[in-house]
């Protein structure tokens, strides 16, 4: 996903065109695939193929074909985390890793072929003919993508399109045997393979285990990520030692940058049973007003069949995936010109659309989700809301204003984002990209996300213990921009302790809160320190109880392990807060950290006062909200 601020209900259609037209011929006997080619259309072993100018060879296990010359070939198997982007017109070869390393915005299609080893697919599939050799053939209209499965070659082509089809249909109709040359040399030097995560299998198409397979909804406040490719289920466990507790997915859609690869529903059936939250991404045409380039937009004369028509198809993925009835997809639609000459034109194609896609979702028992720019898509839709129009407003809204922030309420800093809906556990905020963090010494390039929404799965707060919290806990969130804030996986309480430096600008600029509520009683406040950080402020917290607020400050480079803030009471089961502030007075540079919190309780009747003196907040006061 990439935004500006600083895609019939089959997924597979059945393929009837002829070979000349579109390279794939229909085999109306359903033992077709195992029947053996008809001599006359088979070249005879070891010759080339027909070629002129525009063309080259690409030889693959015993399977040629003839490919635009311009196009690079890529190894995939000599390059230990490539990325098989879909958005680049290329040929790959060979099985994508098992962590691909992607920039984590991608979208958007190009034309590409793919010949990797063949493997079981649970799509529904033809028999035919694919150039000369027979297959077994799944083709997507809707998703600019078709799959052709071999017989007896143990090859399968991979191809995707951007507007037309008929570059990529013109070299399937070239394909053919080729046994006796040698595989087509990759374009791209090796690169090396002592990494132990670099695969030696094949990437295999898994069959939906049931429509059910995860849990529908599950109610998340707490920090996320979003990513071009999904991770693999050993990254994803990795990334349990992460505050990280959803994960951003895409399942389908004509400019899906990124294919399937590790996702699956197997993969998603173990990861959400691992305590993962899902996000399900669906990313098909684009407003007509949308600046990106390598971008199918809809049409403004059909965005109402365009929207029902991709919503029925991310069901389609959904269900694939083990996404049953009950779930959000999310539409990802990017930003787009607010001031082009047609907006009206294009700010109407855009909303009629997800009106569809809205629409058709909550028919087929799914919820709906937008994902967009609070000043394009999500001011349109505000604008419908307010007007009382005829539109079908969509149960969730992910909002991509790249602030820094975990928040979730923008309308201080985009007065045109609606911010009256969406309340109930409804948002998310995308408010960072193109991160790299690694946590469980696995890397990726992430999107990050703070959500407070429903989501499918079973995501949940990191837990700390009783009356404990910290980063990705619950009742804790950072106060200010994330990209000031360093993480430092395996250290801290949980291992997830984060740093930052103090604000030399004269008033706060980087924060954090924990909050807990708590029974009526006296509480020991203690923040842990972890050892060897280098943290010599003096830190500046505000302990908000019953009383008032209490500034208290202690001097980080004294001692790791729990540190006490002093004794704080509760007359009634309330909220209490405590809040670090990156301003420490000093103009010196300093270090400090932030991570768990727990408040022990030491009476549950009320005692004398503690000897600090509750002052008023005077610098750095945030709210949870």
């Amino acid at each position: 996903m990439s935004q500006v601020q600083r895609p019939t209900s089959l997924l597979f259609l059945v393929v009837t065109a002829v070979v000349a037209v579109v390279g794939f011929a229909q085999e109306v006997p359903a033992h077709a695939a195992s029947t053996p080619v008809p001599a006359s259309h088979t070249q005879r072993v070891g010759t080339s193929a027909p070629t002129d100018a525009a063309t080259k060879q690409v030889v693959y296990h015993g399977v040629a074909v003839q490919v635009p010359r311009e196009w690079p070939v890529v190894d995939l198997t000599k390059r230990a985390h490539a990325c098989a982007r879909l958005d680049r017109p290329v040929v790959y070869l060979g099985a994508a890793p098992a962590q691909q390393d992607c920039p984590a915005h991608l979208v958007g299609r190009a034309n590409t072929l793919w010949l990797q080893p063949a493997s079981t697919s649970g799509q529904p599939m033809v028999s035919a003919h694919v150039g000369a050799l027979a297959a077994r053939v799944a083709r997507s209209a809707i998703g600019h993508q078709s799959l052709a499965v071999l017989g007896g070659e143990h090859v399968q082509i991979r191809s995707t399109w951007a507007g037309s089809s008929a570059t990529v249909d013109a070299a399937s109709a070239t394909v053919r045997t080729a046994t006796g040359l040698p595989d087509t040399v990759g374009a791209v030097p090796p690169a090396p393979t002592t990494d132990p995560r670099a695969p030696t299998r094949p990437q295999s198409d898994h069959p939906a285990i049931s429509p059910s397979t995860v849990r529908a909804a599950t109610t998340f406040i707490g920090m996320g990520f979003d990513t071009c490719a999904a991770p693999s289920s050993s990254t994803m466990t990795s990334w349990l030692s992460s505050p990280y507790r959803a994960v951003g997915v895409y399942i389908g859609g004509s400019m899906r940058a990124c294919g399937d690869g590790n996702l699956s529903a197997s993969w998603a059936q173990q990861v959400t049973q691992s305590g993962w939250g899902l996000i399900p991404i669906y990313v098909g045409e684009q407003a007509p007003c949308v600046d990106q380039p390598n971008l199918a937009h809809i049409d403004p004369s059909r965005a109402a069949q365009q929207g029902a028509a991709d919503a029925a198809d991310a069901v389609a993925q959904a269900k694939r995936f083990g996404l049953g009835s009950g779930s959000a997809i999310f539409y990802d639609m990017e930003g787009y010109n607010e001031q082009a000459t047609d907006a009206q034109t294009c700010r109407t194609a855009v909303v009629t659309f997800l009106s569809a896609w809205t629409s058709r979702l909550h028919a087929q028992g799914y919820r709906s989700g937008v994902y967009g720019s609070p000043t394009s898509v999500l001011t349109d839709i505000g604008r419908q809301i307010r007007a009382h129009t005829s539109f079908v407003v969509p149960d969730q809204v992910w909002s991509a204003y790249w602030d820094g922030l975990q928040n979730l309420y923008e309308q201080y800093a985009v007065p045109t984002f609606y911010d009256g809906y969406w309340t109930q556990h409804q948002r998310l905020h995308q408010y960072r990209g193109g991160v790299n963090e690694t946590w469980g010494g696995v890397t990726l390039n992430i999107d990050p996300d703070w959500a407070d929404a429903t989501l499918p799965g079973a995501p949940a707060n990191i837990s700390y213990g009783t009356n404990e919290t910290g980063p990705g806990g619950s009742g804790f969130v950072f106060t200010g921009p994330m990209q000031y804030w360093a993480p430092h996986p395996g250290t801290g309480a949980a291992g997830m302790a984060y740093s930052t430096h103090s604000s030399l600008v004269g008033r706060e600029v980087n924060g954090a809160t924990w909050a807990r509520t708590l029974p009526a009683g006296a509480y020991n406040v203690q923040v842990y320190v972890p050892a060897g950080g280098g943290y010599t402020a003096s830190a500046r917290y505000v302990v908000t109880d019953s009383y008032g607020r209490t500034p208290v400050t202690i001097n980080l480079g004294s001692g790791s392990g729990w540190r006490s803030l002093g004794v704080f009471h509760n007359d009634r089961t309330t909220l209490t807060t405590v809040h670090l502030s990156d301003y420490t007075g000093s103009s010196s540079k300093t270090l400090l950290v932030a991570d768990a919190l727990r408040f022990q309780v030491v009476g549950r009747a009320l005692g004398a006062a503690t000897g600090v003196p509750a002052t008023p907040l005077s610098v750095g006061e945030v709210h949870l909200r």
